[in-house]
């Protein structure tokens, strides 16, 4: 017996490849990107892919509150950038995953 996956969250998606793998098992698949250029690469790949049908991506980053967070700019594809307290870091919008689950 499959086991069906109702949804799959993707926090920090990068370029999406592990949820590009996801989508054949699972439902819905909600994507977070923070950084504004991985996030445009991450759009343009799922919008150009036919095969991708039941996701929905966040330009956002994840945190505790609905605010405006410091977000590391090492290189927009760099897997290590995360919400920090250096103000000359790029400025992203957080958002809450238990709002967006209600």
């Amino acid at each position: 017996m499959l086991l069906a996956i109702l949804f799959f969250l993707d926090i920090g998606v990068n370029v999406g490849v592990w949820s590009a793998m996801m989508m054949d098992v699972c439902k819905k698949v909600y994507a977070f990107e923070a950084h504004p250029v991985t996030f445009s690469k991450l759009q343009m790949l799922f919008l150009l892919n036919d095969k991708f049908k039941n996701y929905k991506i966040f330009n956002n980053a994840v945190s505790d509150n609905n605010d405006k967070v410091f977000f590391s700019d090492k290189s927009y594809l760099s897997g290590s950038n995360s919400i920090s307290n250096t103000k000359s870091n790029i400025l992203v919008q957080s958002i809450k995953i238990d709002d967006l689950l209600d």
